[in-house]
């Protein structure tokens, strides 16, 4: 892939950016010729960064703020609390749910990795965890679920995301 037209952080003028397999390969001035046939991105005039990287996240806890009550005090014993007792209405389906949900607003912000902790977890919390896991795994088609000592890291893709349909 060739990103053209593009601006880069600290540097004058347009940039052109070739990509081959799945790395960049050769960043080099706009007004200079390539011999390119693949396929080709035009940046429009527009910066290009580095994707963002979630680097710990609880995809079984995401967007459960004040289910089913508040931290009031905003200390860690009532923080416990509070996840105890949301605990106990988690499902599967309600764990994968907000969990992609989540990653779509991740990767709609140009995360394209996001790090959380799955597989150490699966023996303590096995319905919050498996559930995350498992979106993990069905999100294939644009994430890449890569499995870590401890910890699990999903890589987006995000070429054939921006294919998705959004739902």
């Amino acid at each position: 892939m060739l990103v053209k037209n593009v601006h880069i952080h600290n540097c004058e003028g347009l940039w052109q950016i070739l990509i081959e397999e799945g790395k960049i390969s050769r960043i080099f001035p706009q007004d200079e010729a390539l011999n390119y046939s693949g396929e080709i991105l035009d940046g429009e005039e527009g910066i290009i960064y580095p994707p963002f990287v979630e680097p710990h996240i609880h995809l079984d806890a995401t967007q459960t703020a004040g289910q089913p009550n508040w931290n009031q005090s905003g200390t860690l014993f009532e923080g416990i609390e509070r996840w105890a007792e949301r605990k106990s209405l988690l499902s599967h389906e309600d764990v994968k749910s907000r969990a992609w949900k989540t990653l779509k607003w991740q990767i709609a912000n140009g995360s394209h990795r996001a790090a959380t902790v799955i597989s150490s977890m699966l023996l303590i919390q096995p319905v919050t965890h498996l559930g995350s896991l498992s979106m993990a795994f069905s999100a294939a088609p644009w994430l890449t679920p890569m499995t870590l000592p401890s910890r699990s890291s999903i890589e987006v893709k995000p070429e054939r995301f921006l294919t998705m349909s959004p739902t």
